[in-house]
């Protein structure tokens, strides 16, 4: 099994060798994602002289438009780097994208960031634009999106045309190889995280202790949980209400509880059935419904005691590294597949399912400096795991790699 250890490279050495080269790579997301541009903003820093292009939806392009200096345009003799577009991934459409990515330049290094739909489609004219195609897994379209016929074709047909794989933690890459056949065990496949960006927000409001526009007021006095990070039913918030309920009422007083719901939002009616059911029993409650900014996200980690993460299947989101960097006990699903954050020595609870809740909780209210006293060794930890000082010169290594593989 060719699975190459990238942390085991010199990746100082790595980052004044790419610093130096003038790359020209193409990232592929059909949605606008926080990941794309912090990617590529950082891989900017490190590599200045590179030219960073981005393949997206139409629907995209005023939000990446207004975080990326890019370049609308086709044009293969470009200085700059661009922005190109298509309409849609439907069928009806599938020549017309065609069509463009085969007016699309030659690339270096073309990265798809999930494997999704368009890029599974057109996974051999995407790579006949390069020598070098790099394709992330992980998240719904490992855990979820391959569960569908439809959607494990068009997966495999990318990944048959793919030079290189990566994943953020050796379980998911293990489930990848069980999903989709060992015969790709012949393919590099590293380990590589996009970075956190909460990490740097937080640390600057810890010493500048500017906090301007505040999204919370949370009572001084009572033990913060934060439920989940966004409105989507996975995070299971009717089934930890539930819980909660359950909870003896001079419990309850010592409680607040803080939901999240600024994205993620499939039915409107859902958070209104949140805020009915939290009415039934307790009044210490806020839910944030408007978007946030990377600070007002690090202003809910602040003032969160305990974070709640029980998703259906996921990999590690940002928030609840975040929360851990921050120091804050982490209560998470036992099936989510972080067993090696516990490997590295990151301490969270582990709850084996959503009716355990109650109990696991109130053996940490009531012994709460003994849960967090456990979660000391968490902040280092978890930044030397995934900051993006650390993450931006782990993908540079696997850049130059791929590329010495092209060559």
């Amino acid at each position: 099994m060719r699975y190459l250890a990238i942390r085991g490279f010199d990746l100082e050495e790595y980052s004044v060798n790419m610093s130096k080269q003038q790359l020209n790579i193409l990232l592929l997301c059909s949605f606008e994602s926080t990941y794309v541009t912090q990617l590529r903003e950082n891989i900017k820093n490190k590599c200045p002289y590179s030219k960073i292009s981005l393949l997206t939806n139409e629907r995209a392009k005023a939000g990446y438009l207004q975080k990326i200096n890019l370049d609308e345009g086709e044009d293969p003799y470009a200085v700059r780097p661009q922005l190109f577009l298509y309409r849609s991934s439907s069928v009806k459409f599938w020549f017309e994208t065609d069509k463009i990515i085969r007016l699309l330049p030659k690339f270096d290094i073309i990265h798809s960031l999930w494997m999704e739909k368009p890029w599974g489609w057109h996974a051999k004219t995407l790579k006949s634009k390069t020598e070098c195609l790099l394709c992330s897994v992980g998240g719904s379209d490992l855990y979820r999106d391959s569960k569908k016929k439809i959607c494990k074709a068009y997966q495999l047909n990318l990944l048959n045309h793919s030079d290189w794989f990566s994943s953020e933690n050796n379980e998911t890459k293990e489930e990848f190889i069980r999903t989709y056949g060992r015969k790709y065990e012949t393919i590099p496949h590293t380990i590589n995280r996009f970075g956190v960006d909460i990490f740097d927000a937080l640390i600057n409001r810890k010493t500048t202790r500017i906090h301007n526009n505040r999204i919370l007021d949370v009572p001084s006095d009572k033990i913060v949980i934060c439920c989940g990070y966004n409105a989507n039913p996975a995070h299971q918030h009717i089934d930890m209400i539930q819980s909660f309920q359950k909870f003896p009422q001079a419990m309850l007083e010592k409680l607040f509880f803080i939901f999240p719901m600024t994205y993620g939002v499939m039915d409107k009616g859902y958070i209104d059935k949140i805020k009915s059911s939290l009415n039934e029993f307790t009044n210490n409650y806020t839910i944030l419904e408007k978007f946030m900014s990377t600070d007002e996200m690090a202003e809910v980690v602040e003032n969160t005691d305990i974070m709640i993460h029980v998703q259906t299947t996921d990999q590690m989101s940002s928030t609840m590294l975040a929360h851990m960097y921050y120091g804050n006990i982490v209560i998470a699903g036992a099936w989510l597949p972080y067993s090696s954050l516990k490997e590295r020595g990151i301490y969270f609870v582990s709850v084996e399912t959503v009716k355990r809740l109650e109990q696991v909780l109130l053996d940490i209210v009531e012994n709460y400096e003994i849960y967090k006293k456990r979660c000391d060794n968490n902040p280092a930890l978890v930044y030397s795991m995934s900051s993006w000082d650390v993450c931006v010169k782990e993908w540079i290594a696997v850049y130059e790699e791929l590329l010495k593989e092209g060559r």
